[in-house]
Formats: C-alpha cells, sequence, structure tokens
C-alpha cells in the first residue's frame, strides 16, 4: 500500500492490494495449494466483517436528521458490498477510486 501511497506506483484498486498482499502473506507462512476460489475467499475476507455493534443503530438515528456516507481508501464497488452486508444506512458512499488515491 506504500507504493501506490507514496507515487511509487500507479493507483490500484484496494481489492487488488489485498490480492497481493495476501499472496505475500501465504508465502511467508508457507501455505499452498489454495484455490482461486479459496484465495477469492479470503481476499474479500474483510468485506463480511461486522460492523460495531452500535454503528447501523447510531447512523440510522442519525440519519433522521441528516443524510450520511462513508468515506473510505476502499474502492465503491467493495464498500457498497460490505455496507449492504452490513445494513449500513448509507446514502452515499465515496471511494478512493473517485479521487485516484
Amino acid at each position: 500500500m506504500e507504493e501506490v501511497r507514496s507515487g511509487r506506483r500507479a493507483y490500484v484498486v484496494m481489492d487488488q492490494l489485498h490480492r497481493e498482499m495476501l499472496d505475500v502473506t501465504l508465502d511467508a507462512f508457507g501455505i499452498t495449494g489454495l484455490s482461486a476460489a479459496e484465495k477469492d475467499y479470503l481476499e474479500l475476507g474483510w468485506r463480511r466483517l461486522p460492523p460495531w455493534p452500535d454503528v447501523v443503530e447510531g447512523l440510522a438515528r442519525l440519519k433522521k436528521a441528516l443524510p450520511g456516507g462513508g468515506a473510505s481508501n476502499g474502492n465503491v464497488a467493495s464498500v457498497t458490498e460490505m455496507a449492504e452486508r452490513s445494513g449500513l444506512p448509507w446514502d452515499a458512499i465515496l471511494g478512493a477510486d473517485f479521487v485516484r488515491t
């Protein structure tokens, strides 16, 4: 991620960086033999993480007064999936792919 952040590497979506970091991690621990589907499942695991217990309720309360949204260093498609899976009541999502950084 530092390579992209510093400008030494062109922007790529967070999903790509996660996949590259997964491959490095698997190599570092000597884990071999995973299928592409298994690697995809691991790579996309962060999308399945639940929000903190009070987040959905808090955002729903705020939404009664103001529109709400999220800003993320992830790409919009990924963050949208995470928000839908978690029930985050966002009106908009701003992702790194808009500013490519």
